[in-house]
């Protein structure tokens, strides 16, 4: 991979606070000047949030981009929503693209007539929430019809698997999943990654990345609580390490620490997590969603639940940890790296703006 250009100006707009935070770093030529739309970012109470959109933003920097993110707090409030929109028209005049991350952003991004509007999307503000029994809830049907509503409007569709690709099928769409940081994640000592985490030389851990709070959460904590108790029966030596609101930095400790990732989400686009741990050679046992089969199908060592049902992953888990196979997950996700992501977000930029 060639050397990459550092935008002059980056900037974060936050509509809660105004104003623009604004770094200068040399830099040639004239970058493609993109402002992304986002209600999600990190910020002073949950410094931890969005790693991937975090991630995504500084290797498109890193490739030239100049660009700003703009931050707004939605929380379903219709003026807040009003006010971000005129915010971003008023603003839009000075790039080339309006990114938005999530059909929610996308809301805020549209109508605009100063710059082509490309939206990326998440998952579930397609598929839309569901309850503990896996039924569409009022807000999840109204996720569906945001969605739809901004794709038939914006100038370039991007999903981040296939599943929502066919949720979306009544318009064109551009397939990028989310990138890895491949120099982030890779593997490293188990003992190492345990020993700086403080965890048990001797147990097998099984990770699971969520919040054990969340008894309504979409990642379901407690049908992984549930599976590990079952197949303690079997490997008693099992420990259940749930990883909630820690730094990005220590990640890939995790990923390394652990003897397999447990997925049990209700609902996904294309989870981070299970690329991550593939990233660091880590094998993944997981239900069936978003697409993770997909991720998984070829890779010896790793298992995918036909059934949520308790017993069906409890059989996948057992087998995996027993057969302890040592997996090549990293080669298996490496066209997925960043620098790839970004070079095709890049890609689609272009193809807007009619240079591509």
């Amino acid at each position: 991979m060639g050397t990459l250009s550092i935008p002059k100006h980056i900037g974060i707009l936050n509509l809660e606070q105004g104003g623009i935070e604004e770094t200068s770093q040399e830099s040639t030529g004239t970058p493609l000047r993109v402002l992304m739309v986002t209600s999600q970012w990190p910020d002073e109470e949950n410094p931890n949030r969005v790693p991937f959109i975090v991630r995504q933003v500084d290797y498109l920097r890193e490739a030239g981009v100049h660009l700003d993110v703009f931050y707004f707090i939605g929380r379903w409030h219709p003026i807040r929503y009003l006010k971000a929109a005129q915010e971003v028209r008023r603003r839009a005049a000075a790039y080339d693209v309006v990114h938005a991350r999530f059909a929610q952003a996308g809301l805020v991004a549209l109508p605009q007539k100063h710059a082509p509007v490309v939206i990326t999307y998440g998952g579930t503000d397609v598929l839309g929430r569901r309850n503990q029994e896996g039924r569409l809830t009022l807000g999840g049907w109204i996720q569906q019809q945001i969605a739809q509503y901004v794709a038939r409007r914006v100038d370039a569709n991007i999903v981040v698997s296939q599943n929502l690709a066919e949720a979306l099928s009544f318009v064109p769409t551009i397939l990028i999943p989310d990138g890895i940081d491949m120099r982030f994640f890779k593997p490293m000592d188990q003992a190492e990654a345990r020993q700086q985490l403080g965890l048990s030389p001797d147990a097998k851990i099984v990770v699971f990345v969520g919040d054990p709070q969340g008894g309504r959460d979409k990642k379901r904590y407690g049908l992984a609580k549930e599976v590990v108790e079952l197949a303690q029966q079997q490997i008693p030596e099992l420990e259940l390490v749930a990883v909630y609101g820690r730094p990005h930095q220590e990640m890939p400790l995790f990923m390394n620490a652990a003897d397999v990732l447990l997925l049990t989400s209700r609902s996904e686009g294309s989870p981070n997590v299970v690329k991550e741990a593939l990233a660091c050679n880590t094998p993944v046992v997981s239900v069936d969603v978003g697409d993770v089969r997909e991720r998984l199908e070829h890779i010896e060592g790793c298992a995918v639940s036909d059934s949520d049902a308790p017993e069906a992953i409890v059989e996948a888990l057992v087998r995996t940890v027993k057969e302890n196979i040592a997996i090549d997950g990293r080669t298996a996700v490496a066209p997925l790296d960043e620098y790839e992501s970004a070079r095709k977000t890049i890609g689609v930029y272009q193809q807007v703006l009619g240079r591509g």
